[in-house]
């Protein structure tokens, strides 16, 4: 029995000392995820003030992402400065699996400190956590901006918090690609559980192989409204769909230089 006792024994070291270098051994270094799995692009609808009726299509369509632009301007300054900045940084082994990218960078006068964590869980998934700090006026330190998981480079999804004053959640991010990147899509939804627009989203999506080869689809929680925007990145015409403004399901068109058109498709 006391030989059966021992051979139990040396068996569970074993296994304690394989686990253990298991979990010391340093992972690979996790691959960050594109710059548009985190950061919206807003730039072909921006804000504009014309009296010209036959920019009517365009301007419904501007109208309608301006909600998410200005989440956008609001919440993800700091967060889309922050991690484009690590692409160009080099990580270090800090231990527990993780890897650190740790740099400065600036924002609108001032300077931060950020601390991307990338963990390799189990089956390959990574976790980031993206720390901030700022010196001087309103500094603050280790605030965690934003997190996620992200796996293979395909998909990824990011947490947003509001800001250091107020470190609710703002903003959950999802985003899916092909291996590629020619076909992907990157939503938006705002949770900030104190408004009445809560749950709302906007989803961006290019597909490459489309004539129209960009597109959103809008959901506004406190009037209950859906849109949908098609557009070529190329050409710049598009056309929009709004049942609630339009008082039906067609598609309405404008031109490269977006003035109103006849859709026909």
């Amino acid at each position: 029995m006391k030989k059966i006792g021992y051979k139990i024994c040396a068996v569970a070291l074993v296994v304690v000392a394989l686990t253990s270098c298991n979990k010391d051994e340093i992972p690979p270094v996790p691959v960050l995820p594109p710059e548009g799995s985190l950061s919206m692009d807003f730039n072909n609808f921006q804000q504009e003030k014309s009296a010209n009726q036959l920019l009517g299509n365009w301007l419904y369509s501007v109208g309608s992402i301006s909600f998410f632009s200005t989440i956008n301007s609001l919440h993800m300054v700091v967060p889309t400065a922050a991690y484009s900045a690590s692409f160009t940084q080099k990580p270090t082994y800090i231990g527990d699996q993780t890897w650190q990218w740790s740099y400065q960078f600036p924002v609108i006068g001032a300077t931060y400190t950020a601390r991307l964590n990338g963990t390799t869980q189990k089956k390959g998934n990574i976790k980031w956590e993206m720390y901030i700090d700022k010196a001087g006026l309103e500094s603050f330190t280790n605030f965690l901006w934003f997190e996620g998981t992200s796996n293979d480079s395909t998909e990824a999804n990011w947490t947003i918090y509001q800001n250091p004053a107020s470190p609710t959640t703002v903003l959950d991010i999802e985003w899916e690609s092909n291996a590629n990147h020619t076909v992907s899509t990157l939503k938006y939804t705002y949770v900030s559980s104190n408004d009445e627009d809560a749950d709302s989203y906007i989803e961006y999506g290019k597909n490459q192989n489309e004539g129209f080869d960009r597109f959103y689809n809008i959901y506004m929680s406190k009037s209950n409204i859906d849109i949908n925007i098609e557009w070529s990145s190329e050409y710049r015409n598009g056309h929009v769909k709004s049942p609630s403004h339009y008082n039906d399901e067609n598609w309405r068109c404008w031109n490269k230089y977006r003035l109103d058109d006849v859709c026909t498709e």
